[in-house]
């Protein structure tokens, strides 16, 4: 029944995408897929794949009319999730800023692997993405370095480190500026290793950087991925002053740094776990966990 039920929301997803124009179509699941869900798929489709599981992946690797966008296990609500993979895709080249998408998806308490399915207008219902992407290519910050830098903040942003919940902030792109606007907390931990070794592209590094978020202070990152620091304090006006409403020092001394810089901040809640993206002093886009049962508002 679930079978039969999947590939008619596949099959009216596939209809509304060609009705509307709209040629492609992304599917998000963490459950079972089968390829034959698929086999119907009008050819003039673009089919993007989205999973956090290495076997769907697998098995869609071989299957030529299909791209592929691995993303990391997470409690992420489902919009926070897609943004992720929007981002992802923007990356690899699979999207534009300016595209139309139908996109099925489902929640992970539900037993069927597919409840939704979305129209996604870049344009409008992601602004934030659009705007990030505008300032990655100004600040000529590579996108695989925020997308790498992503994938550890939701990570730390449900899991911490050893189950502790960790804040973080990573401040990317003009190193030398935002290095004269901060100052080291304690010894840096980066100092003096190789440029290959720092790399946050290289994925053996990934465990460095959440043991190393233990450390108060931020992350300062070049936009071609090298780590020049960790445990930099950034410098805030001596009059306080609360940038983002609501949110905390950390939010508020990134989006200072990024108001000074030509930088991209990312900053990981240690209450909430979310993840918050800023640039030219502004919030661009939140993505929101669902932690502990509790459910939180996408914005």
């Amino acid at each position: 029944m679930v079978n039969k039920n999947v590939q008619h929301i596949i099959k009216a997803a596939s209809q509304l995408a060609i009705g509307l124009e709209k040629k492609t179509l992304l599917v998000v699941s963490d459950k079972n897929m089968k390829q034959e869900w698929f086999n119907n798929i009008p050819k003039e489709l673009k089919l993007i794949i989205a999973s956090s599981d290495n076997e769907i992946l697998k098995t869609f690797s071989e299957n030529p009319v299909s791209k592929l966008i691995s993303f990391p296990a997470s409690n992420l609500s489902r919009y926070a999730k897609i943004r992720s993979i929007l981002i992802g895709a923007l990356y690899k080249g699979y999207i534009t800023e300016t595209e139309k998408i139908i996109c099925v998806n489902g929640s992970v308490h539900n037993k069927e692997p597919y409840d939704s399915i979305n129209i996604i207008n870049m344009d409008s219902h992601f602004k934030g993405l659009k705007l990030f992407r505008k300032y990655v290519n100004e600040y000529k910050i590579q996108l695989n370095v925020v997308v790498a830098i992503m994938d550890v903040a939701i990570e730390l942003g449900e899991f911490g480190r050893e189950g502790k919940p960790y804040g973080a902030i990573f401040i990317i792109g003009d190193t030398k500026k935002v290095l004269s606007l901060s100052k080291q907390i304690t010894i840096n931990p980066f100092r003096g290793y190789r440029e290959k070794d720092r790399d946050v592209k290289n994925l053996t590094i990934k465990d460095n950087i959440l043991e190393f978020s233990k450390l108060d202070g931020a992350f300062v990152i070049r936009g071609d991925g090298v780590i020049s620091a960790a445990s930099r304090l950034l410098f805030m006006p001596r009059i306080k002053t609360k940038i983002c409403k609501g949110l905390g020092s950390r939010h508020n001394a990134a989006a200072h740094m990024t108001q000074k810089t030509d930088s991209i901040g990312i900053v990981v809640s240690e209450t909430s776990g979310n993840i918050t993206v800023f640039a030219n002093g502004k919030l661009l886009f939140q993505l929101k966990q669902n932690l502990l049962g509790r459910k939180i508002a996408i914005e």
